[in-house]
């Protein structure tokens, strides 16, 4: 798995797995520790949703300071790609998330 979500319950068994997740599904979180001090340009592949299309969403409320961010999403490589583009001075989650 490049980047996604996994979650086990208390007995250690698997109960999430954004690899098979389906359309609506946050498959990923970007966040940052704290307001970043230099802009950042972060990058991740989802080679596992090939034939997929992907979209981020930031949940209002969620950033702290109010500053844009940018994320740009391509297939260039057969699967999806975003560059995210966060400025310095914010404080991030953003959720990336199955359309279809």
């Amino acid at each position: 798995m490049s980047f996604g979500i996994r979650c086990w319950d208390s007995s250690g068994v698997m109960t999430f797995d954004s690899l098979s997740a389906v359309g609506g599904v946050t498959v990923d979180i970007v966040s940052t520790q704290g307001s970043l001090s230099v802009s950042s340009t972060v990058t991740r592949t989802y080679p596992e949703h090939a034939g997929r299309t992907i979209e981020v969403v930031d949940v209002s409320g969620w950033n702290f300071e109010p500053v844009t961010w940018s994320a740009s999403s391509d297939y260039a490589l057969g699967h999806p790609r975003v560059v995210f583009t966060l400025p310095a001075g914010g404080r991030w989650f953003l959720f990336v998330v199955l359309v279809k």
